[in-house]
């Protein structure tokens, strides 16, 4: 029988620290509810965790590399991180035009004023904002729950979304 890496237990700890609405799995944490998973002695995993803009990119990966590290250490194996992507937060202010836009086409359809809130999920969003190219996410279901063992969407919700997109690429389109 395999026995627990120190290291299951430490990533899923560090997955508890993470502000709410931040996305990170790995095979340490990608059990629904969340335990420690058994590794065999030889073993790999990713980790993928999205930042905030308020949130030090570089001592978030630090701390992970340290605590890979310690961990490794700790029961006198080899460890090793390959970081393939290392990608800043991004955002486009709510007030942008494609923001004021999309809130419109919300209004329009929902028929309430569009809310808007981080989604460290959307990392996409990363790469058009190094491009200049402003992007704001969308779509349905509720970041609480999404990505996890109680993500649900609406199927009403689904159709909504779709009139949303439709409105948004008219009006864009001018």
């Amino acid at each position: 029988m395999p026995r627990k890496w120190p290291l299951a237990q430490r990533v899923t700890r560090l997955t508890r620290t993470i502000p709410r609405g931040r996305w990170c799995s790995s095979a340490a944490a990608a059990a629904p509810d969340r335990t420690p998973t058994w590794f065999p002695p030889d073993c790999w995993f990713t980790v993928d965790s999205r930042f905030n803009p308020e949130e030090d990119l570089d001592a978030e990966l630090d701390r992970l590399q340290t605590i890979i590290a310690d961990a490794a250490d700790e029961i006198g194996a080899k460890g090793t991180v390959d970081v393939t992507q290392f990608q800043p937060a991004a955002g486009t202010p709510s007030d942008h035009p494609a923001g004021v836009a999309l809130a419109r086409c919300v209004e329009e359809v929902r028929g309430v004023p569009a809310r808007f809130e981080m989604c460290g999920e959307i990392l996409e969003n990363r790469w058009y904002d190094q491009l200049g190219i402003p992007a704001v996410g969308f779509g349905a279901g509720r970041l609480d729950v999404s990505h996890g063992p109680d993500e649900y969407v609406d199927e009403d919700e689904l159709l909504r979304v779709a009139a949303v997109y439709a409105l948004y690429a008219h009006d864009i389109r001018g």
